[in-house]
């Protein structure tokens, strides 16, 4: 019931803004195409320690992104989002290539096949007199990105965006002053339409999510509260709260910027499924801070993050059943409190940690977690023809842990990085980084060994 009301609310605001836009926009200006997008090109070479012992990795890597606008009014457009080759490999990559090989394959780098154009995004906004609308397959960002991260851009010091959190949502912002209200709503899971078989009852519980963000916006000032309520009625029962706090200000010179956030809910597990009934999500929490500071040609930055770690009966387990005669795995959790949390896997920190090494979210995703860092960063420009920047990372485990098979232990170490970019052409850019990871006692073997680990990207973009 109150998903309903919740979603009528939304739809009811929606349509009154479209009346208004129709009835104060009696004539349409001729419907414009337009595209943004780029082109990226990356050779990484890598050296890492695995478990089995050191892994070298060598290859090219690529992806195309046409962003296509359709401009119906001077109020109202539509818009996608396609990749074509999305990170897919240079070469011939099937497990048939040999010394004849002719034509190049499309694998990413994990060895799945990609299709070679996949649309992420679609969906229609209109700006009324009160305010933006916006209903579709769309990207999802707030803040510093450390939650809701779009991937858009080449905004990290280090490594590149890669996936982006896409949602099929609704969404409304009402501007009043300087301050923003956004009543959200997002479909997260519809289960299976088509079977009725009790046997996949489980997965007809659909996911939903309920979003009020607020947010102050002025020049460069800007800051705000991020409220989601996640919900599943069968199946598990979940009910999750994320709080977010952002904050941006500039001081002088020096620009600051801030995000802390906090989950807390509750769900339940069938012990036939493997689970342990009701399971607590409590004090999750992440955040991070960073302030960049102008000194002539340079700018001298500092960034630091934390990202709990699991409790101390916190563990997944895959538990194979079958679903309309085929079986399946599902992820269900065995303990009884769940408190590690994961950053959004493109908040990139640095080359090595946290890309490489580091816990994997329920995606399979690598990203912050069970971590506490700090990152100075220094970067030099040179008479706009090019930049190059440093950073040290030094980061440790919140809670003990061992990547490579040794004893547990809390040193993540330290790792150095170093990178020059810059144009040559218009919209064109090249670049070089490199980075490598002083290992600590995390990744010590059973013999008590650790060996450094290094990655090297040489980077073509351009943009249009």
């Amino acid at each position: 019931m109150k998903k309903i009301v919740f979603i009528s609310l939304v739809l009811a605001l929606i349509l009154s803004l479209s009346s208004a836009t129709a009835i104060a926009n009696e004539e349409y200006s001729p419907i414009d195409l337009s595209f943004d997008g780029y082109y990226r090109a990356r050779w990484i070479n890598q050296g890492l320690e695995r478990y089995g012992g050191s892994k070298r990795f060598s290859y090219f890597q690529q992806r195309l992104r046409l962003e296509p606008k359709l401009q119906i009014s001077e109020e109202a457009k539509a818009q996608l989002q396609v990749d074509l080759l999305d990170n897919v490999i240079w070469g011939d990559n099937t497990e048939e290539a040999s010394f004849f090989s002719g034509t190049p394959s499309g694998y990413n780098n994990d060895g799945d096949e990609s299709d070679y154009l996949v649309v992420k995004q679609a969906w229609g906004e209109a700006v009324t007199p009160l305010g933006l609308v916006r209903v579709g397959r769309q990207a999802a960002n707030w803040g510093m990105g450390i939650y809701h991260n779009d991937g858009d851009g080449f905004d990290d010091d280090w490594g590149d965006n890669h996936w982006g959190d896409t949602v099929d949502r609704i969404l409304v912002a009402v501007k009043y002053l300087d301050f923003y209200i956004i009543p959200i709503y997002d479909k997260v899971v519809e289960g299976p339409l088509h079977s009725a078989s009790s046997t996949d009852n489980y997965l007809n519980g659909d996911v939903d999510e309920y979003i009020i963000g607020l947010l102050y916006k002025k020049e460069e000032t800007r800051g705000g509260f991020y409220l989601v309520n996640r919900k599943q009625k069968r199946s598990t029962g979940a009910n999750t709260w994320l709080y977010d706090l952002y904050g941006q200000y500039k001081l002088g010179p020096i620009k600051l910027e801030a995000e802390a956030l906090i989950v807390n809910g509750d769900l339940s597990i069938d012990s036939e499924l493997g689970g342990q009934g009701k399971v607590d999500i409590s004090n999750m929490l992440g955040g991070a801070v960073k302030g960049d500071c102008p000194v002539g040609p340079t700018v001298l930055g500092l960034e630091a993050g934390f990202a709990t770690g699991p409790s101390e009966n916190e563990s997944w387990g895959a538990t194979p059943i079958i679903v309309n005669g085929t079986t399946k795995s599902l992820l269900v959790p065995t303990g009884t409190q769940l408190r590690e949390f994961f950053f959004d896997p493109d908040y990139n920190v640095a080359l090595i940690l946290f890309e490489e090494y580091g816990n994997k979210d329920l995606n399979g995703r690598t990203a912050v977690s069970n971590a506490v860092y700090v990152k100075p960063t220094f970067r030099y420009s040179f008479q706009e023809l090019f930049t190059a920047l440093s950073s040290l990372t030094w980061a440790w485990a919140e809670k003990k842990v061992n990547y490579q098979g040794g004893k547990k232990a809390n040193n993540l170490g330290i790792e150095v990085d170093l990178g020059v970019f810059g144009e040559i052409a218009d919209m064109a850019e090249v670049g070089l980084q490199f980075g490598y990871l002083f290992p600590g006692d995390v990744f010590k073997d059973a013999e008590g060994d650790k060996k450094g680990a290094y990655a090297l990207q040489l980077r073509f973009t351009t943009a249009f």
